[in-house]
């Protein structure tokens, strides 16, 4: 300060100032850098198990489907059967009821007479229900961490949120209640007639129990409308496991570059 040097010095404390600051910039920005690659990673390890599960439900949404075709079908058989019109419901209308599946028990073309063992497993599949359920694990795992939010693009989280939304619109847990509601009416529709699945049928045609029976009748035809609704759910909700899976893997994809 005696040699009037006092400029200089603060030249060099600022430039050692900023030097610090910058260090520190640059170390934040590694850091950030490093956490975000660390983020994106976790992430990708859940968008892979994530696609895993989309598979799981294929996979499910194809035997709920099959499994619903051939009880829409078969039941549809029964009232051919009977002497009895094919009901038309509003599936039939504004939705194309596919043909049966692979998922066909009776392992042939259905008879086109009375046929004592295709009757019993005709009423067999019509008072069973398979799971409706999608595999959420990942998902609600996703978003429970907070990794949900983390993801940028937010096509993919509206596609994913779709899905569910889909999901539980079309096979959610009204569907579900009001399937075994009118399951449950059917079996005590059939149990005032004296049959149940355990038994064999020991008339010559256990049709009879549909025929002059309108209530009977009614029954049949809403499980029927519930099994067409079901397989169509099931079918969609299974092709758009297949396209959310595409748009998913192309996330993956995106963040190997």
């Amino acid at each position: 300060m005696e040699k009037n040097k006092t400029g200089k010095y603060l030249k060099y404390a600022i430039g050692e100032i900023l030097l610090v600051v910058i260090g520190i910039l640059i170390a934040l920005s590694i850091n950030n850098w490093n956490e975000n690659k660390k983020k994106k990673e976790t992430v990708k390890v859940y968008l892979q198990n994530f696609v895993e599960d989309l598979k799981d439900d294929k996979k499910n949404m194809e035997l709920l489907e099959g499994h619903n075709l051939f009880r829409y079908h078969s039941l549809q058989h029964l009232l051919k059967l009977s002497g009895e019109p094919q009901f038309k419901s509003y599936n039939d209308y504004y939705y194309n009821i596919p043909p049966l599946s692979n998922y066909n028990p009776w392992k042939g073309a259905f008879p086109e007479e009375f046929n004592k063992e295709f009757v019993q497993l005709t009423f067999e599949a019509s008072q069973q229900s398979l799971s409706y359920d999608l595999n959420q694990s990942t998902i609600n795992e996703l978003k429970n961490t907070g990794f949900f939010s983390f993801l940028d693009n937010n096509g993919l989280k509206e596609s994913i949120n779709n899905y569910y939304e889909e999901w539980n619109w079309r096979l959610g847990e009204h569907s579900v209640r009001l399937t075994w509601q009118v399951i449950a009416k059917w079996e005590d529709a059939l149990a005032d007639g004296g049959i149940t699945t355990s038994d064999s049928f020991e008339t010559s045609n256990s049709l009879s129990i549909l025929k002059d029976y309108p209530n009977r009748l009614a029954i049949l035809k809403r499980l029927i409308r519930e099994a067409g609704w079901i397989a169509e759910g099931a079918g969609i909700v299974r092709k758009n496991a297949s396209d959310l899976i595409e748009v998913v893997q192309e996330e993956i994809n995106s963040y190997e570059k």
